[in-house]
């Protein structure tokens, strides 16, 4: 199976400790596009391969920082009976992202700046997914999936202080095709 999907992250960062993602911050909104390929090494469970774009970052009160990466996911799950007309599935991903670029955002002084050498080009992540598909015609489905993903490395390259990122949701529509 392959398919296309187009979606939206919502980031947030934790800074140093777990309490952070209690701290009010601006709502974000990210884009995600990608494409993925799915095999069926038995009738209930799948592997599945993912390249997309992915827009993270996130928000405090008028600064904004945008980290947009490639992810490169790797996931692993179980599904109903996959070739049916409705499909539920869910599993684990497996995340290894590359940095293509980082931008700092002050709406007070109206700045804007290029961060990049602030982060990690790599960084690492996992994650839970659930999705459902709908068939529309033989080999034809849309798709809905709903994940979240925590990233285990830090995000800087700071030694004294951590980052690391929550998205949650992260929702995408999509479209795949059985490949016989």
């Amino acid at each position: 199976e392959a398919g296309i999907t187009i979606g939206f992250n919502a980031p947030k960062f934790l800074n140093d400790h777990m309490i952070d993602f209690l701290i009010p911050k601006d709502y974000r909104i990210r884009p995600i596009l990608g494409s993925y390929i799915r095999h069926y090494p038995t009738k209930h469970f799948y592997l599945e391969y993912g390249l997309s774009f992915s827009g993270e970052g996130g928000a405090y009160s008028k600064r904004k920082t945008k980290l947009n990466y490639l992810r490169n996911q790797f996931s692993f799950g179980y599904t109903a009976v996959p070739y049916r007309k409705n499909v539920f599935y869910f599993g684990g991903t497996y995340n290894v992202n590359v940095l293509l670029n980082a931008k700092s955002k002050d709406d007070l002084n109206h700045t804007s700046e290029n961060i990049g050498e602030y982060f990690r080009q790599f960084y690492q992540g996992v994650g839970i997914a659930i999705g459902l598909k709908k068939q529309i015609n033989q080999s034809d489905y849309v798709r809905f999936d709903l994940s979240t993903q925590l990233y285990s490395s830090n995000l800087n390259v700071a030694e004294f202080h951590k980052s690391r990122q929550l998205l949650l949701p992260s929702m995408q529509l999509g479209y795949s095709r059985i490949l016989k």
